[in-house]
């Protein structure tokens, strides 16, 4: 048998398949001089993503609706997170199935802002920041917990669910007692919740002005014509960002009277026994759909 003929120095060698060809260290991949220093030119591994809790995603906006809808790509923010008003009025009534004067009322609220300046920047460049509302003035630190810390909270969601009668689905007045619940047990673990009565009322009205949007939006009327939400969809709404594959805008009753009967709904639910009453009249308002 022939001896293998070695390569002379200046020859031509037939590369090396990509398995066979030996890994160079950091000394030996190329380098380039750049502003003095040499620096090398091997391709760098690409930034591993933050991890998110398992079986969920990380939520930095704390309102479900806007995340569902920037999430699915209904809304598309910009680089700095803000997102054209003529765009959410479009996808609030193409997608939610929202009312004229529900979508009017958006329009006035959602350029509000804890800053003067950015809510002028608002009104006059008719952008919104939906990325950054943590700590701007819809803000409110009393609320279900689902969320808390952007990450989807399945105890929490299972604590809210348990207050339903049917264990299918939730009224506005039991979701109310779930968040009334809630807030009681971050004021014993001593959580950076309201606890003055002014607070409290005042944390109030936002709380149930978000659960008034999701029941106006998801929730579906039973025989009685009592408006509930299916624990499942709310279950996708908070847990997946996304709405519920049975939605259909055209069924849904997002309109200012459902919205102001499901909140005063949710607001009784929260005064427990005591606001059995007026829970009462709020049903009554959340029935007569215009």
């Amino acid at each position: 048998m022939s001896t293998p003929i070695k390569p002379k120095v200046g020859s031509t060698v037939s590369p090396l398949a990509p398995s066979e060809a030996p890994e160079r260290t950091s000394a030996q991949r190329p380098a380039v001089e750049a502003d003095g220093a040499w620096r090398s030119t091997a391709l760098q591994r690409p930034a591993q993503a933050s991890p998110t809790a398992p079986g969920g995603k990380t939520h930095p906006n704390p309102c479900p609706m806007l995340g569902a809808l920037v999430a699915q790509g209904h809304l598309t923010p910009d680089t700095k997170g803000r997102v054209r008003m003529a765009d959410i009025d479009r996808v609030f009534k193409q997608q939610l199935g929202m009312s004229v004067p529900m979508r009017g009322m958006f329009q006035v609220m959602a350029t509000t802002s804890k800053s003067l300046g950015k809510t002028l920047s608002n009104v006059f460049h008719r952008r919104v920041d939906v990325e950054h509302l943590r700590g701007d003035f819809f803000d409110h630190k009393w609320d279900s917990g689902i969320l808390r810390d952007g990450v989807f909270n399945e105890d929490a969601f299972n604590r809210l669910a348990s207050f339903s009668k049917d264990g299918k689905t939730l009224t506005q007045a039991e979701w109310g007692a779930g968040l009334e619940a809630q807030l009681q047990r971050d004021r014993a673990a001593g959580r950076d919740v309201p606890t003055s009565t002014l607070r409290t009322a005042y944390e109030k009205k936002f709380v149930a002005f978000e659960a008034g949007l999701i029941f106006s939006t998801l929730g579906k009327r039973d025989a009685s014509g009592a408006l509930r939400l299916s624990i499942e969809d709310a279950r996708t709404l908070y847990r997946d960002k996304a709405l519920p594959e049975s939605f259909r805008a055209a069924e849904a009753n997002t309109n200012l009277r459902t919205l102001a009967a499901s909140m005063a709904k949710a607001t009784f639910g929260m005064a427990g026994a005591s606001g059995a009453g007026q829970a009462a009249e709020g049903e009554r308002l959340a029935t007569d759909v215009v």
